[in-house]
C-alpha cells in the first residue's frame, strides 16, 4: 500500500528535482467523518511535508463492481448527506492557499454508474453558489485565472514565501490589486540537498513552473506588446518579468544557477533567456551576487590564513 510518509517522501524527491506536484484527495471515504475530513483537509493545506501545487477533490462515489458497493448494499458504508458534503467542500475551498490550483472539485462518471456518493454533475458550481450566498471566496489560481487581458495595465506582483518539503518555496504573480485576477505565476524553489538526483542541479535554484494566461499563440510568436489595452497577458511580458525576478532572488540566496524544467516545446524560449540545455534541464549560470562573492573570498581568505598558521616554522 501507498502510506502518507510514502507520499511526503515522494513530493520530497519530485520537488528537489524541479517537478509540480498534484495531490488527489478523496473525502467521503468508508470510515470518514464530516470532521474527519475537515482535518485531514487543514492538515495538508499546513503541513509543510505535503504542499502541492495542484489539487483534484475527488468525494468518493460508488460504481459497479467495487468492495465499495458491497459494503454500500450491506449499509455498512452510508455516504455523506448532500449537505454534509457541501459543508466540507465549502470548508476546504474557502481556505485553500492562493499557489494552489484546484483542478477538479468532482470527478466525471456518468450517472448511470453512481450507485451512492454524489450524483451531481456540476458540483463545483453549486459549492461556488452556496460559497458566495455566505459571502466567501475561493483564492485558488483556477477560480482567478484571467480569460482577457482586463484590468492587466493594473497589475502588480506579488511574493508568497512558505517552507516546503526542507525547502523554501517562493510563489511569484502577477495579479490585479485586489488579488481576485491572477495574470501569471512562477514557482521558484530554494534547496540546497546533499546529493541532487542529477549534477545539474547542484546549487541551482529550480524554476518548478512559469505559466501566463490569456489568449493562446504559438511559442515564437513575437507580437508582442506594452501593458495596455488590446494586448494578453500571455503576452505583455509577464513570463520574463517573473523569470527576471526569480534569478534576482536566487542570486541574493547564493544560488550560481537557475535551472527549469521545461518541455521541448518551451526550450526555445528559454534559450533566448540565456538559458542552455543540460540533460533535461535547461539551465543558465548567473553569477553569484555581490555578497556572495566577498563571502567567498572572506571564506577563502581564512583558509588561507589557517593554512599558513598550521605550516612548520622554519628554526
Amino acid at each position: 500500500g501507498c502510506y502518507t510518509r510514502d507520499a511526503i517522501r515522494a513530493t520530497k524527491l519530485l520537488k528537489d528535482a524541479g517537478f509540480k506536484i498534484d495531490f488527489h484527495l478523496m473525502p467521503d471515504l468508508p470510515g470518514t467523518t464530516v470532521e474527519t475530513d475537515k482535518k485531514m483537509f487543514d492538515y495538508v493545506l499546513h503541513s509543510q511535508d505535503l504542499q502541492a501545487d495542484q489539487w483534484k477533490i475527488y468525494p468518493c462515489q460508488t460504481v459497479p463492481w467495487t468492495v465499495i458497493e458491497k459494503w454500500f448494499k450491506e449499509g455498512s458504508y452510508v455516504p455523506f448527506k448532500p449537505e454534509e458534503l457541501m459543508d466540507v467542500l465549502v470548508t476546504v475551498k474557502s481556505q485553500v492557499h492562493p499557489w494552489i490550483r484546484l483542478n477538479r472539485v468532482i470527478r466525471d462518471i456518468p450517472n448511470e454508474y453512481i450507485m451512492g456518493g454524489n450524483p451531481v454533475t456540476n458540483l463545483r458550481q453549486m459549492v461556488l453558489h452556496t460559497m458566495r450566498s455566505k459571502g466567501l471566496k475561493c483564492r485558488c489560481i483556477r477560480c482567478r485565472e484571467c480569460k482577457t487581458n482586463r484590468g492587466a495595465e493594473d497589475a502588480v506582483m506579488k511574493k508568497r514565501v512558505y517552507k516546503s518539503s526542507g525547502g523554501t518555496e517562493i510563489f511569484l504573480s502577477y495579479e490585479s490589486k485586489d488579488e481576485s485576477l491572477i495574470y501569471g505565476f512562477l514557482r521558484l524553489r530554494l534547496t540546497r540537498p546533499k546529493r541532487p538526483a542529477f549534477p545539474e542541479l547542484r546549487d541551482a535554484a529550480l524554476v518548478r513552473e512559469l505559466h501566463t494566461y490569456g489568449q493562446m499563440r504559438k511559442v515564437g510568436d513575437r507580437r508582442t506588446g506594452k501593458i495596455g489595452k488590446g494586448n494578453k497577458a500571455q503576452h505583455i511580458g509577464f513570463g520574463k518579468r517573473l523569470m527576471k525576478k526569480a534569478e534576482e532572488i536566487a542570486r541574493e540566496n547564493n544560488f550560481s544557477r537557475v535551472a527549469v524544467i521545461a518541455g521541448i516545446g518551451t526550450r526555445e524560449y528559454y534559450k533566448k533567456r540565456g538559458y542552455n540545455l543540460e540533460g533535461t534541464y535547461m539551465v543558465k549560470d548567473i553569477g553569484w551576487s555581490t555578497q556572495s562573492l566577498l563571502l567567498h573570498l572572506l571564506a577563502a581568505a581564512l583558509a588561507l590564513v589557517v593554512a599558513l598558521l598550521l605550516l612548520p616554522t622554519v628554526p
